[in-house]
């Protein structure tokens, strides 16, 4: 039941004509296609692109894909980028993950991806940062149940 929308993935056009050309290795990123994340690496798009103040790498950590988390810190993404304020993540309302100021290893932890936050722990991530509301990566991973993120998070904080 998969293997149609394998094959659909891999003959999709990467160009991307609309006013967000960089959705394409936002979604690539997100999903976990490690091809067209090199594809769209290698046909010059910005590792660090911003589409709605998110990153590449931040959609690839809640993702969950550490094969693409890797491949784009190879390629020069920052481990630590917070995420940006833009007109369309206006996000003056309660502490979620996403808002302003989360990191990689906040969308990493938020979705209990144990594998992606080590390597970017292991890639110098800050294990302390806090978003604009002072919430941390292990407190995401503490609320949402992803106990051993948490207690990762804890003792690099610790040490």
């Amino acid at each position: 039941m998969l293997a149609p929308c394998r094959n659909h993935r891999t003959e999709a056009k990467y160009n991307v004509t609309t006013e967000f050309p960089y959705l394409g290795l936002h979604s690539a990123s997100a999903s976990g296609d490690i091809g067209l994340v090199q594809y769209a690496l290698s046909h010059g798009q910005p590792v660090n692109s911003v589409l709605d103040g998110v990153l590449p790498l931040h959609a690839a950590c809640a993702g969950g894909n550490d094969l693409v988390v890797k491949l784009l810190i190879e390629h020069g993404a920052d481990v630590n980028a917070p995420r940006r304020y833009s007109d369309r993540n206006r996000d003056v309302s309660a502490p979620i993950v996403g808002t302003s100021g989360s990191t990689p290893l906040h969308f990493a932890s938020a979705n209990g991806h144990l594998t992606v936050v080590r390597t970017l722990l292991a890639h110098g991530a800050t294990p302390d940062g806090a978003d604009k509301h002072g919430i941390t990566a292990e407190h995401i991973a503490r609320e949402n149940g992803w106990i051993e993120c948490a207690e990762l998070l804890a003792e690099c904080v610790a040490n």
